[in-house]
């Protein structure tokens, strides 16, 4: 039976979702819609239950300020039968099983929505079929709910997206239908007919009417954007299906709308089917107002214009637009108020407006003002707000006794504020605060009844224009009745709803606002700002949180059972364990942190002993932790009821815990299982719910044990599914805990990873994220600079907290920028968090608009100030200074976590000036001597915009100032000139400019606005002074002889014009024409003198268009019936004024007399008040004054009216009359009554008609020119006029003191122009010693006639004679012929200058010298020089080729220590480049070329151009080249120099024009080295020959430095050599010691100086050295000094050399034994030539040592010198007999022995063993024979010996002894 059971309630599950699935369209749970109407997932407010006052506050609250959605109406349930109560149980599985089917029959629901004052708005019924719901009827609801702000306006926002062009949303409403089960928000099953009753509801065409339901953006749906969806009209869809031929038989298969209108226009109701619980509503179409349509001011189809709703609290209402009919206007120094109907008799007839300010601090309204104040706080406390401030008005219409009537329908009141305002006490907060239009509405005794917030009334279509910061610009609203109006500042409350829908965070972990800053600094360089806003990153506290993880392991979580993923398994488990270790260290950082994280499975109840619970784990329990996750597996169910109770027991250990509960659940499938009590005892609880499919009670018991837990329904839930199937079921499970007021959210957990890690982030530290800083410029302030791509110039930086700054890339931020509304968006890091004290910011630069410019003139001042800290640093311009605010609105959006609501704060507002967007501008008014003139009237139009005009006058010290003028360009004319001055016609251009540095500034420039007005002055003449100013004067010059340089010179000068006539100034013109009946007899017409004034009008106007005209008809009868008509004056400037006159010129007829006295009377009345200097009047007539023929008196009247008011008019104008066909006379006498016919006497004088106009009326003449005109024909006439409009008087002749022409320091007369001039009279020619010639024509040669005079004796002047260039002049382009002093002297201040023509001139030639120089090898040379001196051999050829001048020729420049570094690197250089050697002719001030010189070294030899050795010897051994050339300078180049500025460019006739490229002049140049050296030679000479080569060495030695040591060798057999080698050549200057070194074997005999030496030489005969010194000739003169050039160049030195022997010395030696050496023997060496004598001992080795002393103690030191020398013994050793033997010793140089002899033989000496001496030995004979050999040798020769020496010693010692015996005296 109880399978049975179950297997009832699974058929009936399927059968309803076999329903719903043939419904035709998938129903979205009402918790999608509640979840879209939050902000970022937050949950939505709970449907309003309850009844009375909670349930009323809460729904004004959610509508205020919103766009008449629910017009703040109480949305109200209707009781009793049809009403479920709320008590009713669920509707449950166990229903079935107990045999109990629900069931819900057929239904009607209805609700009313009231207003404040409990009127129904509308009521709304809803029609269920049966079975729309699975449940029982009792358990069904409908709940009509208030639409939230935020959804509030983006449906309107949609709905104005579908509005046609020229079309506008007009009325509308829409309201949230809720359809619940048991209170919770569950779809219905079927379509529901929803009908609404509003109350009037007026539509004027139904097919204008758009039923629509809302549908939100839900990208599981299908839709990524809201939108609005059509209910179609049941007519219209019934018309679509006949057009298209189809069958209406199932009209009832679409959901339609149908509406029901009452007579009245009215609706009735309006019916729509709906399937889903949302927004449902109407709007109509309207026509746009013409004149929002006319000033193009309508939005394109689906765009809203942001200028038109940014800042405003706009309020739809029923009202239609007021038109404006009737207006009535108050003002005051704050506020200007309009109040206008839409038509007549709504505003009371003579009635006034009136406004009275309630203010606190005012006797007269502060008791009014406290009641206002009562009356406001009365209502806020009922309504959930506060009101932090308000500004009240008692506006009424007041009649003409004062008392207060009210308007007879509606009026529209408008509120412009002069400056934003705000009441003292709201400024300086940072609540967001709103601002709407209050109606405190009196009744019949003038007591409150009611206040009414006009912003939540439609009806009264009040908006507020605010800025970002809260001041309001200006306010609407309609009405019926006045009263007290206020604008208030309300601050809300937030309601239970916000704290449970998460739009208040009660979390104290709350960051609140961000700082924020917004500065501005001025650019002093550029006249712009800079503006930066900022915002600085914060992280909140971070609180200790627990954090479970609830995680479903059903087998969805993993593969099926063939290990695949399908339809119903995801195989998400391993990435959720992939994802959790990195989000648990997010929540456990370190061991300090206070954190906690557990976690729990669930699956159902089959496999909980599979299930994981983990410990509560801090840091150091992660790795275990994170174990355990890793050990899930993924089997069973999903009983999220099952997860719910394990997290509520999971959480109660951590109940004593400060920390915050954070419960995130996880599951990818919707629940399957729940848990239901048997129904019988003992009532186990056992799993229900089949585990295959959802129901609702699965997921109902969820919710309600959450609701019912100890520990979980206080924790936050974060629903997070897992796959976009389980989306619906767990937004629904967050949106059902969040009605329970339990704080949960759904989250998309698709993205797992990223899911939770938002998820953790904000629960452990909140931080600024999705920040955008928002800007729009207000509209005194544009952007300065932009991007290519159209973007403002943004910088946008990051400071850390450490104070390091860097710029971000284009990717960390985006940037939007509207051009329409000027606002800027940056949103920072991609919507990244901030970090933490790091401060993010924008900058770009800003500059005053021209509205701004246009403002501050227009007022003088500002209008709003900075606020404060808006300076940047060192910045002054902002903070509590006047200025324009940069911005309208400024403010920074952010988010404190991914889920909560978008925040926004305000930034400060910073002014900016312009004070130096504009300047004055100032001139003189001088005449033509310079001083100043008072009165002179000038006119400055703007060139781009004509209506922005300025006037002024010169004051008495000439000043003519404009102020304030704006930058741009501006067209000046004089209007009127000073008193006796001619005006100026000329136009002048005035330029307003910013300079570089910024600053203004402005300046007056010629007509052509490129030529500045010299000295900022403006001359006027005098009229005699035009003569001089027409003044033309010419002069030209042309070739005769290009070839020959002769020249034309042309002179001519003539004046033109006549004296000054009215079209030349501003003149006050009037036309006075005689519109008698006479005008129309005779064959005379009328329109014969419209015609001819038409034509005068048309022609002054051409000629004077700033005069003006007016015109006087007269007719009738003097006195008493005359007809004077007078146009008042035009001026003539425009075509229209024209039009005008000539209008009232051709409307008239002719009729009646000649009351010419009144005609005249009346000129003078309109002519004399004028402010132009220049004033005429014009008489026309064709008659007599009067005229009557038979009464003289009355024409002596109007004769005597006519005269007098003529001299009166003639004091301060001309009069001219015109006669037309006149004829008769007439009989007057001056002086008699103009007034009256009476007591005239007699009329004796007679007088003409026409000479009565001349004598009598008309200017007197002046000279030639006549003010009387008659004509008796239409052609005459016409010419009269014509001639009066441009007259002028007599030709201008000159006759100056001088013409002078001064011609130019570089021209002469030919010898034929000067004799000719010469030969004149009254012309002089006379050289100055300036080189300058100066002719001068005075008296009868110099006057000057007329151009336009066919007199021959008014001629203009001209003089013609040749000139050619002076020859040693090199010529150019452009070249003067006249000097500025030439031209017309007229008098001595006044001068009219020629031009100065100028002539291009043939160009002479160059030539140069080449030069040589020649040094000695090693003397140092300095190249830079050589070019000085190659430029000084520069020659200018005059054209003979042959005549040198040194004219202008310039100096080779002085090289500067880097020119010089540059050549000798690069071995050249090129001068004059620059222009800097410039050829200036004498006497003149400009160059005509410039020359350049290229200093170089040759390719071949080439050279060295630092300063050097020469090193090599030859000719040409170094060449230097220079290149002169002379570039003339282009026209275009002498054009541009100021010294030229007056001189004209030579014309085509002026020469051919030289080409700086082609037609330059070049000379060239070289500078050769040549080179010599010298050479030293050495001979060689031997006095006799040997049988091998002998070789000599000679050191040379140069400037005491050993230079070279050569080898020289004499060949076998030969007596002499000369050293024939290369390295005594080419020997460089210096001094060259040559000495040979010792030669074994040889000496030198003698040495000598060659013949051939042609150098300073010497020898040293000691030294044996011979020396040369090169490059000095024999006497000691430098060769090169004395250009000998042979000389000093050759040394010759011969050394004769003999055989010697260079180390002997002399042994003594027995004779008996040569190797027994002798000691002590001594010898005498006596000069055989002289007495020199050398003294010799032997030594113990028989070596004789030489002294030069006989006794053999002076040693001697040097060499034996060289003689002939005999050597002798004088004493022989101990036992040897003195030798007579005597040597000859011959001893050469340096001691060397050339031979020994004795006796005339040889003596021959031996070197020994070891040594390198030859000695020669010197035998000595014994005194004894010696024993012979064998014998006893000296034994006893040696025994005897010593016995005689004791013997003696023994004596010796006797003596001694004896002696000392002798006694002392």
């Amino acid at each position: 039976m109880k399978m049975l059971k179950r297997w009832l309630a699974f058929f009936v599950v399927v059968v309803l979702l076999i329903g719903v699935a043939f419904n035709g369209r998938s129903p979205i749970a009402a918790s999608q819609i509640d979840k879209v109407n939050t902000t970022e997932g937050a949950a939505a407010e709970p449907a309003m239950e309850q009844q009375g006052s909670e349930a009323s506050e809460a729904a004004d609250n959610s509508n205020a300020g919103s766009n008449g959605d629910t017009n703040g109406a109480t949305v109200q349930e209707i009781a009793p039968d049809t009403q479920a109560s709320e008590s009713q149980p669920a509707a449950s599985i166990e229903n079935i099983e107990n045999g109990t089917a629900v069931h819900q029959d057929a239904m009607e629901l209805k609700q009313e929505v009231k207003d404040e004052n409990g009127e129904v708005n509308c009521t709304v019924t809803a029609n269920l079929q049966e079975g729309t719901f699975e449940a029982d009827t009792s358990e069904v609801s409908m709940e009509v709910a208030a639409v939230e702000p935020n959804i509030s306006e983006e449906v309107k926002a949609l709905m104005e997206t579908t509005i046609g062009e020229g079309q506008m949303l007009g009325e509308y409403f829409f309201y949230h239908i809720i359809f619940k089960i048991n209170g919770v928000p569950t779809e219905p099953g079927r379509e529901v007919k929803i009908t609404f009753e509003p109350k009037d509801y007026q539509i004027a065409d139904v097919k204008k009417a758009r039923t629509f339901y809302y549908n939100e953006a839900n990208s599981i749906a299908g839709n990524q954007q809201a939108e609005i969806i059509e209910i179609t009209q049941k007519a219209d869809k019934i018309a679509e299906l006949q057009n298209a031929g189809q069958s209406i038989d199932n009209i009832d298969d679409y959901d339609l709308a149908e509406i029901a209108l009452r007579d009245d226009g009215s609706a009735d109701k309006i019916q729509m089917e709906g399937r889903r619980s949302t927004i449902y509503g109407c709007y109509l179409e309207e026509p746009k107002p013409e004149e929002e349509t006319a000033d193009g001011n309508n939005s394109s189809e689906g765009e809203i214009k942001e200028e038109e709703t940014e800042g405003k609290t706009d309020i739809s209402g029923t009202a239609g637009p007021i038109e404006d009919a009737t207006t009535l206007q108050y003002e005051d120094e704050n506020v200007s108020v309009m109040v206008s109907a839409n038509r007549e008799g709504i505003i009371p007839a003579d009635s006034k407006l009136k406004v009275i300010p309630v203010l606190p601090d005012d006797k007269k309204t502060k008791d009014q003002y406290k009641e206002v104040e009562d009356k406001l706080k009365d209502k806020a406390k009922n309504e959930n707000y506060s009101i932090a401030g308000f500004l009240a008005y008692d506006i009424s219409f007041v009649d003409e006794d004062g008392k207060e009537v009210e308007p007879d329908g509606n009026v529209k009141v408008t509120m412009e504020y002069k400056k934003d305002v705000i009441p003292e006490e709201v400024k300086g907060t940072e609540k967001d605060l709103g601002v709407t239009v209050m109606h405190l509405e009196e009744n019949g005794k003038g007591q409150v009844k009611k206040v009414v917030d006009m912003g939540a009334d439609a009806g009264s279509k009040a908006s507020v224009e605010t800025t970002d910061n809260g001041k309001v610009k200006k306010a609407e609203f309609v009405t019926d009745s006045f009263s007290t109006f206020t604008l208030a500042w309300q601050e809300y409350e937030p309601s239970l709803t916000d704290y449970a829908n998460g739009s208040v965070r009660t979390n104290v972990n709350s960051l609140g606002a961000p700082e924020h800053n917004k500065r501005i600094k001025y650019n002093e360089k550029d006249k712009d700002y800079t503006l930066t806003l900022d915002v600085t990153g914060k992280r909140g506290k971070k609180t200790g949180v627990d954090v479970l993880l609830v995680i479903d392991k059903s087998g969805s979580m993993g593969l099926n059972d063939n290990g695949r993923t399908d339809a119903n398994h995801f195989n998400l488990m391993p990435t959720l364990k992939n994802t959790v270790p990195t989000l648990v260290d997010t929540i456990l950082p370190d061991s300090d942190s206070v954190n906690r994280v557990a976690a729990i499975s669930f699956s159902s109840d089959d496999y909980t002993g599979k299930d994981i619970s983990t410990d509560w784990v801090d840091y150091n329990g992660k790795s275990g932790f994170n174990q355990k996750i890793e050990g899930l597996g993924t089997k069973g169910g999903t009983n999220w009821q099952l997860a719910m109770r394990n997290a509520d027991k999971k959480l109660e250990p951590r109940a004593e815990s400060e920390n915050k509960k954070v419960v995130v659940f996880l599951s990818d499938g919707e629940p399957t299982y729940r848990y239901e009590k048997s129904y019988r005892y003992p009532y186990e609880e056992y799993e229900a719910g089949g585990g295959q499919s959802y129901s609702s009670a699965n997921l109902t018991n969820a919710v309600n044990e959450v609701a019912g837990s100890g520990y979980l329904k206080d924790a936050e839930i974060y629903s997070v599914y897992l796959t976009s199937q389980t989306s619906t079921r767990m937004t629904e499970f967050a949106n059902k805990l969040t009605a329970k007021n339990i704080n949960a959210h759904a989250k998309d957990g698709t993205n797992m990873a990223s899911a939770l890690q938002e998820i953790i982030n904000q629960i452990v530290a909140p931080a600024y994220q999705n920040v955008v800083i928002e800007d729009t410029l207000s509209e005194y302030v544009q952007f300065h600079d932009f991007d290519q791509e159209g973007n403002p110039v943004t910088t946008v930086k990051k400071t850390t907290a450490d104070g390091r700054t860097t710029t971000l890339g284009k990717s960390d931020y985006t940037l939007n920028y509207n051009s329409l509304t000027k606002k800027i968006s940056v949103g920072l890091l991609n919507g990244e968090a901030l970090e933490e004290g790091a401060t993010y910011s924008i900058s770009f630069d800003v500059e005053p608009t021209d509205a701004a410019t246009d403002y501050f003139i227009e007022h003088g001042e500002y209008p709003h100030i900075g606020d404060e800290g808006t300076d940047a640093e060192g910045n002054s311009t902002s903070s509590g200074k006047e200025g324009f605010y940069s911005n309208s609105t400024a403010t920074v959006k952010y988010k404190e976590n991914k889920e909560s609501l978008q925040q926004t704060a305000t930034y400060a507002m910073p002014v900016v000036q312009v004070e130096k967007a504009f300047c004055d501008f100032s001139f003189d008014k001088v005449n033509s001597k310079g001083n100043p003139v008072a009165g002179a009237k000038f006119l400055l139009k703007n060139d781009k915009d004509s209506s922005i005009y300025y006037e002024a006058v010169s004051y008495s010290d000439g000043k003519v100032t404009f102020k304030n003028l704006r930058v741009g360009e501006y067209t000046l004319t004089e209007t009127a000139p000073a008193d006796g001055y001619v005006r100026e016609t000329a136009e002048w251009k005035v330029k307003v400019e910013r300079g570089k540095d910024g600053s203004i500034t402005a300046a007056l420039y010629q007509s052509d606005g490129t030529t500045l007005t010299e000295g900022q002055k403006i001359v006027n003449y005098t009229e005699k002074e035009e003569a001089v100013k027409n003044l033309e004067s010419d002069k030209t010059a042309s070739v005769v002889n290009e070839a020959d340089r002769i020249f034309q010179i042309d002179l001519s000068a003539s004046t033109k014009g006549r004296e000054e006539g009215i079209a030349a100034q501003a003149a006050s013109i009037v036309l006075v024409l005689d519109a008698s009946s006479s005008m129309q007899e005779n064959g005379k017409k009328l329109s014969d003198i419209q015609d001819a004034a038409k034509a005068f009008v048309n022609t002054t106007k051409e000629k004077s268009p700033i005069s003006e005209i007016a015109v006087i008809w007269y007719q009738g009868s003097e006195g008493s019936n005359p007809t004077i008509t007078d146009s008042g004056f035009y001026t003539l400037d425009t075509s229209n004024n024209v039009d005008a006159i000539n209008r009232f010129i051709s409307n008239k007829y002719a009729s009646g007399g000649t009351p010419m006295g009144d005609a005249l009377e009346e000129a003078n009345s309109i002519l004399s008040g004028r402010s132009n200097s220049s004033k005429y009047a014009l008489l026309f007539t064709d008659g007599m004054p009067g005229y009557n023929s038979g009464n003289n008196s009355f024409n002596c009247m109007v004769a005597n009216h006519a005269n007098n008011e003529a001299k009166e008019i003639k004091e301060y104008a001309k009069l001219y009359t015109i006669g037309y066909k006149l004829s008769g006379s007439f009989k007057w006498e001056e002086g008699h009554s103009q007034d009256s016919t009476n007591n005239h006497g007699s009329h004796r004088t007679e007088t003409k008609a026409a000479d009565f106009l001349k004598n009598y009326l008309a200017s007197s003449p002046e000279g030639d020119r006549t003010y009387a005109y008659t004509t008796d024909n239409t052609d005459g006439l016409t010419k009269i006029f014509e001639d009066i409009a441009g007259q002028i008087g007599d030709f201008y002749k000159i006759s100056p003191e001088k013409i002078v022409d001064v011609i130019d320091a570089r021209f002469e007369l030919t010898e034929e122009s000067k004799k000719k001039l010469e030969a004149m009279d009254g012309v002089t020619v006379k050289g100055n010693q300036d080189g300058t010639t100066t002719i001068t024509w005075t008296k009868d040669a110099a006057v000057i006639g007329n151009a336009e005079s066919t007199d021959p004796d008014n001629q203009p002047w001209s003089a013609s004679f040749q000139v050619k260039a002076k020859d040693d002049f090199i010529g150019g382009n452009m070249v003067p012929t006249n000097g500025a002093a030439s031209g017309i002297y007229i008098s001595e201040d006044s001068t009219k200058l020629f031009p100065q023509p100028s002539v291009n001139v043939r160009l002479l030639s160059l030539d140069m010298e080449d030069k040589e120089i020649t040094v000695y090898k090693g003397d140092s040379i300095k190249p830079e020089g050589f070019a000085d001196e190659l430029a000084d051999t520069l020659k200018i050829l005059e054209l003979d080729q042959k005549t040198a001048t040194d004219t202008g020729k310039p100096s080779y420049p002085e090289l500067t220590e880097s020119q010089k570094a540059e050549l000798q690197e690069k071995g050249t250089i090129t001068l004059g480049e620059d222009q800097s050697v410039k050829y200036v002719y004498p006497n003149t001030d400009e160059a005509v070329g410039y020359f350049v010189y290229t200093y170089k070294l040759s390719e071949n030899p080439g050279g060295n151009m630092a300063e050097h050795v020469t090193d090599t010897a030859g000719d040409r051994v170094e060449v230097y080249e220079l290149n002169i050339q002379f570039i003339p300078y282009a026209t275009a180049d002498r054009g541009a120099m100021p010294e030229l500025g007056g001189v004209l460019p030579a014309t085509q006739t002026g020469g051919t024009e030289l080409n700086p490229d082609t037609d330059r002049l070049i000379a060239q140049g070289e500078y050769v080295v040549n080179v010599i050296a010298g050479e030293v030679q050495i001979t060689k000479k031997l006095t006799e020959t040997s049988d091998k080569d002998q070789t000599f060495i000679f050191t040379i030695k140069k400037d005491g430095l050993v230079y070279k040591t050569v080898t020289l060798t004499v060949p076998a057999n030969a007596t002499q050599a000369t050293y024939a080698g290369e390295d005594l050549k080419n020997l460089a200057r210096g001094e060259y010691l040559v000495a040979e070194a010792l030669t074994d074997g040889y000496a030198i005999k003698e040495f000598s100086i060659g013949e051939g030496t042609n150098c300073k030489s010497s020898k040293n005969e000691s030294e044996e050295t011979a020396t040369f010194t090169m490059g000095l000739n024999k006497a000691g003169k430098d060769v090169i000094a004395e250009a000998d050039y042979e000389s000093g160049i050759l040394g010759q030195a011969i050394y004769t050399n003999e055989k010697v022997i260079k180390d002997w010395n002399i042994k003594k030696v027995s004779s008996s034994d040569p190797k027994l050496v002798l000691a002590n023997a001594q010898f005498k060496l006596q000069s055989t030539t002289g007495s020199t004598a050398y003294y010799g001992k032997s030594d113990k080795t028989g070596i004789v040592k030489w002294y030069v002393n006989e006794d053999c103690t002076q040693a001697l030191t040097g060499k034996i010198a060289a003689d002939m020398y005999q050597l002798s013994e004088m004493k022989a050793p101990d036992g040897y007999a003195v030798s007579t033997d005597i040597w000859m010793v011959e001893v050469t140089k340096n001691g060397a022995l050339k031979t020994i002899t004795s006796d005339g033989k040889v003596i021959e000496g031996n070197r020994e063993e070891g040594t390198t001496t030859i000695f020669f030995q010197f035998e000595n004979d014994p005194v004894y024979a010696l024993p012979e050999a064998g014998g006893p040798g000296i034994f006893w020769y040696t025994a005897g010996g010593t016995l005689l020496m004791i013997l003696a010693g023994m004596l010796a010692l006797y003596k001694n002894k004896k002696s000392e015996a002798v006694p002392r005296n």
